[in-house]
């Protein structure tokens, strides 16, 4: 079989990590294709154990491991991950056009359940439902303009604007600016550059080859 795909018909908690790391065993690549650090799988391999949130699982077993276009992705969680696996060989991809969660995706999520009292959604707060808006409305930050400091830099200022009225009315004049953003997370973008890959394309070869 040339690739098997693993789909949760849950919101959660439903073994697809567990699940993923057993099929990884007999696979070359494995690739995460959607969603965000909101939920998180623990991994037994070597004695060892790891938590993930944002990796593929298969990461342990020394696969080729990709983070697709469809996932949202929270660099610090990310790099905090890749820290768990130093020492380790580490084959990871990631697409330019990932979405990047930033500090103000989570204040907006944070605010909207708040706000929301007994009718909210019940969301992990993590910023995943709004960077998902913000992909919807073209004006969310991708892994290829995260990882050039001076489009970061420029996106970030042009969000703003539309951030700005809307986080000003739920949280006053503290607000993370976009200089403060940028200085926080650059170095995440230098931590992960090395990773970038157009992974659409490495999958298609594989499962052509």
């Amino acid at each position: 079989m040339t690739a098997v795909i693993v789909i949760g018909a849950q919101f959660g908690d439903e073994g697809k990590g567990k699940v993923t790391d057993w099929l990884s065993e007999q696979s070359d690549w494995v690739v995460r294709f959607s969603g965000g650090n909101n939920a998180g799988h623990t991994v037994v391999a070597n004695g060892k154990t790891y938590k993930f949130h944002c990796l593929p699982s298969g990461i342990v077993q020394q696969k080729q491991s990709c983070i697709g276009a469809g996932c949202a992705i929270n660099p610090g969680v990310l790099v905090e991950e890749l820290n768990q696996l130093k020492g380790s060989r580490v084959s990871l991809h990631i697409d330019p056009r990932a979405q990047i969660i930033l500090p103000y995706h989570v204040l907006q999520d944070q605010s909207g359940e708040k706000k929301a009292g007994e009718k909210k959604i019940g969301t992990t707060g993590r910023g995943i439902g709004p960077c998902y808006s913000d992909r919807a409305l073209r004006i969310g930050i991708r892994f290829g303009d995260f990882v050039d400091p001076v489009e970061f830099q420029q996106k970030l200022r042009d969000i703003y604007v539309h951030k700005k009225p809307l986080l000003h009315e739920a949280y006053g004049p503290d607000i993370p600016t976009p200089e403060a953003v940028f200085e926080e997370y650059a170095p995440f973008a230098k931590a992960l550059q090395q990773f970038e890959s157009d992974v659409s394309q490495k999958i298609d070869a594989a499962v052509r080859a």
